[in-house]
């Protein structure tokens, strides 16, 4: 039986492009997303460029592989909030820039639309944080 392999925890851009060469794991807003294109080895290609509080401006550039144009990021609004899992940090430009790479191989992604609300759900604690649009603090519904 194959092992199964843990996920990296979820860490926040800012502490993610210094990781270069590794894999993480975090979530963001996404604020732009350019048109798919097929690669040369007929895979497809989506950029997305996505932020969360640690790191508004400029935002980190994903590059989201999949085998079919379906199997890439559906994105429906630019306040949609994307779970990448398992992404690779990469420089480039002779390592003044950062990027992020979803391999179709071992990366996975969530996709929330900006009207679920959705902040954090932690495995590991069976939290799951809920904002409802108001200045309340977050609620903390927990599983048993």
């Amino acid at each position: 039986m194959a092992k199964k392999r843990d996920s990296p925890k979820l860490i926040k851009i800012k502490d993610a492009i210094k990781l270069i060469n590794q894999e993480v794991s975090l979530i963001g807003i996404v604020l732009e997303q350019r048109e798919p294109k097929q690669c040369r080895n007929n895979d497809w290609i989506c950029t997305l460029r996505i932020i969360d509080d640690t790191y508004p401006s400029p935002g980190l550039t994903v590059n989201v592989y999949s085998r079919t144009l379906e199997q890439l990021p559906q994105i429906k609004n630019h306040d949609d909030m994307i779970l990448f899992t398992r992404i690779k940090m990469q420089t480039f430009d002779s390592g003044k820039r950062v990027n992020a790479a979803c391999s179709r191989w071992v990366s996975s992604f969530a996709l929330f639309e900006g009207e679920d609300l959705i902040l954090h759900a932690d495995e590991d604690t069976s939290a799951v944080f809920v904002w409802d649009g108001t200045d309340a603090p977050p609620a903390s519904i927990l599983a048993k």
